[in-house]
């Protein structure tokens, strides 16, 4: 793994091991809570409470939303609150996603696959994300309910969940850095949460039917969306490289009368993110041309 200079990662990707202390346990809620329209970030089958003493190391640092039907091949992950990214770690494997995880427990300092969001003064984690799942990058922008990625079992981890904590940090995240802890974690259930609509589960559906390839022939990128969905109007597309270098941008969309719009692309074969910008949500596709 080769580490850029600080400030300079869309996200740092390693199986590493890289275990870290506990974290400690924060009084009352920060002030900036109460300000935050906040939102439930999974759908679950049973839930594990946070558990700590304010002013000692916390004995579970959050909120374990854990779904074990194993009928339900993908479980969404969503933001709680507007925010902006500000760390992102992937490679660490799971060996199953409904059994104890035996592959590189303390990946991500035992979160796995993690990613934190700044709402404010405040910080939220989603971890033991499922390989290969998450779909936002540092400095992105980011909507409430809006996807980050899928529940798996990375990391310490013994089913399939989420690992939800709520924490503060005085210092910022270093998005090239490894695995790192809040100040203070808080506990999650105190926030005032608006009831779910819904609605998420059906953004994810739709959003997982959109395709994204490449045209060799004619140096082009395909997205064709579904002909009935629930994303709203396409607001632009835009492409980058493997280091987040953005190729092109596509505002003003045509589309063929089936869905399928193009994008002019002719930097040669290498990994590309497609980022899809809806009036609902944004998301992103990667493919090798």
């Amino acid at each position: 793994m080769t580490l850029p200079l600080f400030g300079q990662c869309d996200k740092v990707v390693s199986s590493v091991e890289d275990p870290g202390p506990a974290q400690m346990t924060g009084s009352e809620l920060p002030a900036d809570v109460k300000d935050i329209d906040w939102f439930f970030p999974a759908n679950y089958t049973r839930l594990v409470s946070f558990s700590g003493t304010p002013g000692n190391k916390a004995s579970h640092e959050g909120v374990d939303y854990v779904h074990d039907d194993t009928t339900k091949e993908r479980v969404y992950i969503h933001t709680v609150a507007v925010g902006e990214v500000v760390y992102v770690r992937e490679g660490c494997p799971e060996s199953s996603q409904f059994k104890h995880n035996n592959y590189n427990r303390e990946c991500g300092a035992g979160w796995g696959n993690h990613v934190v969001v700044k709402h404010g003064s405040v910080l939220t984690r989603y971890a033991h994300l499922k390989k290969n799942s998450i779909v936002v990058k540092v400095g992105d922008q980011l909507y409430a309910e809006q996807i980050v990625g899928e529940m798996g079992n990375s990391g310490r981890s013994e089913v399939r969940h989420l690992h939800f904590e709520l924490g503060t940090k005085r210092d910022m995240f270093d998005p090239c850095g490894m695995s790192q802890n809040f100040d203070y974690v808080y506990n999650p259930n105190k926030l005032n949460y608006n009831q779910r609509t819904g609605i998420d589960d059906e953004l994810a559906e739709d959003t997982a039917k959109v395709v994204v390839y490449n045209d060799p022939h004619h140096e082009i990128i395909k997205v064709k969306m579904p002909t009935s969905h629930s994303l709203g109007q396409i607001i632009s597309i835009e492409l980058y490289d493997a280091s987040g270098r953005k190729l092109e941008e596509l505002n003003k969309l045509d589309s063929n009368g089936y869905g399928e719009l193009q994008i002019p692309y002719s930097s040669g074969s290498q990994l590309i993110i497609c980022r899809i910008i809806t009036e609902k949500i944004s998301f992103s596709k990667k493919i090798v041309s």
